[in-house]
């Protein structure tokens, strides 16, 4: 499954026709740490994985440019 995370209700309502992908909104967030946390933690509540489990998060940067996916993290959730 996919979690897709966005600040944008159009953007959300368009991933929801993709099959396979949750999407969440989410705030706007500015720094790669925050994405990151939000994610792990957004991925715990969903169900989606448990702690010590691997994420793979993919987004753009800069942040806010539509059509820049350039950014590939693997988080691993906290305990």
């Amino acid at each position: 499954s996919i979690l897709s995370l966005t600040p944008e209700r159009a953007i959300a309502r368009r991933l929801a026709l993709v099959w396979g992908t949750h999407p969440m909104l989410s705030r706007q967030l500015d720094h790669v740490t925050d994405i990151v946390d939000d994610a792990c933690a957004m991925t715990r509540q969903e169900g989606l994985a448990a702690s010590g489990d691997l994420i793979a998060i993919a987004g753009g940067m800069p942040f806010g440019v539509k059509g820049s996916t350039n950014l590939l993290r693997i988080a691993q959730l906290p305990a």
